[in-house]
């Protein structure tokens, strides 16, 4: 029998059936093998169909899945060869992918999306494909390269699609959603500070302390988020909860040490108090107040009982000041002269680009050597000598769509106050991450690209709510 999701039901005799024949394969295996390793095979390889083979379950999939890649942190073998857990979650997030455009576009020949925004990022991804094909036989450019770093960007393609099609707004799913990305960006923020307590420990120099910015965009995301949050609760305990975890939230962004993330989350906090009501609006300054306040009475105590933290924000805040000296900061310059090595190699192929895992050859100034790179701390001059100005014009106007769309519905009446503040919270959010791609690698990491396309799919489910309300309301009117 076949249900109206298209799965074949079994009856009990058959998945008692089923039941005993897999019990019994397992037991075989395990008997053969001598070893756990195919029980765990299979029983991860019947987790990866349930996830693939359900849309909202996909989505939950990319959440878990890229909580574990953080937290499991970034590792290779001899050669630069992924490890075998790394092949292994690449392998399930590219097979969701490629299911459901496949089932979605050839299999059930529906139209993947009526939005703009889809429209060209699908139009990037058709014209990344074909760029990196007649690329691939450039110098410095590995298949295994092109192939991860066009996976990294396949999240912003399918989750969008995904949110929209399987995800209501002020649905049950959406609450199960939101609630696991605050759980994931609390277990994340957490990861963290350990690991920021465990280098600041084991440093003998005060620069061996390094960063923490294990998935530094989900904690990106909590902020607006948070903020947005406290500009329309009014329950207590609720308020002091978010209060707290918005001064976490800051800890973590704190600690990451990353110059161009405080002022691009910054305007993206400003962003979202201004796409609020004058009345949500002054409840989120109040209360943003009072974090502050109460951040500032934990955390200046601290500094002072503490050496090392002082020592550290004395030495992060000269290095924060010396943004002033744009001609003479050091890691400036290294940035200026990475930008001017890739900038050139653009204007070998401004139009096709180079393709996907290319590298273009630079001149590192701190470390006086010269080395060949295939990201850049410039996210759109990284997709401009990737694809050439036609894929970057592709993926910046998708961007500006999803931006412009967001701004539309925020203030939306026919949007729940639940579904404006998630609206909120992402338009924030993707502020900053395209203000923060100007300085910085983002869009050759799969994480960032996670967040983004959660994001986009939020504004997507809400603007298919609002058409759906508006042609409901257009048939009535044709029937009076």
């Amino acid at each position: 029998m076949m249900t109206q999701n298209g799965v074949f039901e079994l009856s009990r005799r058959q998945q008692i059936l089923v039941g005993i024949g897999t019990l019994a394969t397992l037991l075989g295996t395990m008997f053969v093998a001598k070893s756990l390793l195919p029980l765990a095979a299979l029983l991860g390889a019947g987790i990866a169909v349930a996830f693939i083979r359900n849309g909202v379950a996909s989505i939950f999939g990319f959440i878990i899945l890229n909580l574990a890649l953080t937290i499991h942190g970034k590792e290779s073998l001899s050669g630069n060869i992924p490890t075998a857990f790394d092949l292994v979650v690449g392998a399930i997030l590219a097979s969701i992918t490629a299911y459901w455009l496949v089932k979605i576009r050839l299999i059930e020949r529906q139209q993947i999306s009526e939005s703009i925004g889809i429209l060209f990022i699908s139009l990037f991804a058709i014209w990344s494909i074909a760029v990196t094909i007649i690329g691939l036989h450039n110098d410095h450019n590995s298949f295994g390269d092109a192939l991860r770093e066009m996976l990294n960007l396949s999240p912003f393609l399918i989750l969008p699609i995904l949110y929209e099609r399987f995800v209501k707004p002020d649905s049950r799913q959406e609450y199960w959603l939101t609630a696991l990305i605050i759980a994931s960006g609390f277990i994340t923020i957490t990861w963290n500070i350990l690991i920021f307590r465990n280098n600041v420990a084991e440093a003998f120099y005060l620069y061996q302390t390094e960063r923490a910015t294990a998935d530094l965009t989900l904690t990106c995301l909590m902020i607006p988020l948070l903020v947005s949050l406290l500009m329309v609760i009014r329950k207590k305990t609720t308020v002091v909860g978010a209060i707290l975890f918005l001064i976490y939230a800051l800890a973590g962004l704190v600690i990451s040490l990353t110059r161009a993330m405080y002022i691009a989350v910054f305007v993206g906090v400003i962003i979202v108090l201004l796409l609020g009501t004058p009345e949500e609006r002054r409840s989120g300054i109040k209360r943003g107040l009072v974090t502050f306040c109460v951040g500032s009475g934990l955390l200046v105590p601290t500094i002072f009982a503490v050496r090392i933290l002082r020592l550290l924000v004395f030495n992060f805040g000269l290095r924060f000041l010396s943004i002033q000296k744009a001609s003479t900061d050091p890691s400036l310059l290294n940035r200026y002269a990475e930008w001017r090595d890739e900038w050139n190699g653009i204007l070998k192929s401004p139009i096709l680009g180079h393709g996907f895992g290319t590298q273009f050859r630079t001149f590192n100034i701190i470390d006086k050597v010269h080395l060949w790179m295939g990201f850049s701390h410039n996210s759109y001059l990284y997709l401009i000598f990737k694809t050439g100005f036609i894929g970057g014009l592709l993926f910046i106007i998708a961007n500006g769509w999803f931006l412009y769309k967001s701004f539309q519905l925020a203030r939306s009446p026919q949007l729940s106050i639940f579904s404006r503040t998630l609206v909120r919270a992402v338009s924030g959010f993707l502020v900053a991450i395209l203000i923060g791609a100007y300085v910085g690698p983002a869009f050759d990491r799969k994480s960032v690209l996670i967040w983004m396309g959660i994001s986009a799919g939020v504004i997507l489910a809400c603007d298919r709510k609002i058409r759906n309300f508006k042609l409901s309301n257009r048939e009535r009117l044709t029937i009076l």
